[in-house]
């Protein structure tokens, strides 16, 4: 009985020995541990793609507020256009009546004195005489 008593406890020692090899799944054999480093993977895959979703959502976002800005840059482009044209023309109606009021001013001060410039001058012809060559 002394042989099994002793293979008993050999077989003892070496099923510890084993289960504390086996224990740890690092120290398994390299199926174990491919199978360890695929579950990270897994793992960071998941976690990116999470990652990835959020951006697509924030992508979306910008994309909305990009061509809000877009139609507003549009609007002011177009009101502005307006805007310049209607300055424009209020600057061309205020230099025609500027123009207007120069050219009255003007006329206000030549007129009567061409008026009286040739009333002068056809004054001084009622004054001369034609001198008398023959008489009948």
């Amino acid at each position: 009985m002394a042989s099994d008593s002793t293979v008993t406890k050999h077989m003892k020692d070496r099923v510890k020995e084993l289960m504390a090899k086996y224990d740890d799944p690092a120290n398994m054999d390299a199926l174990s541990k491919a199978q360890n480093n695929i579950n990270e993977v897994q793992v960071i895959v998941g976690k990116n793609i999470d990652k990835m979703v959020a951006n697509q959502g924030n992508l979306e976002n910008l994309q909305n507020k990009t061509q809000r800005m877009k139609d507003l840059s549009q609007t002011f482009e177009k009101n502005s256009g307006d805007l310049h044209r209607l300055l424009w023309w209020r600057n061309m109606k205020l230099n025609i009546i500027i123009g207007c009021i120069v050219i009255a001013l003007i006329l206000y001060f030549v007129v009567p004195y061409i008026r009286t410039a040739t009333t002068a001058k056809s004054v001084s012809y009622t004054h001369l005489t034609l001198p008398t060559i023959y008489s009948v």
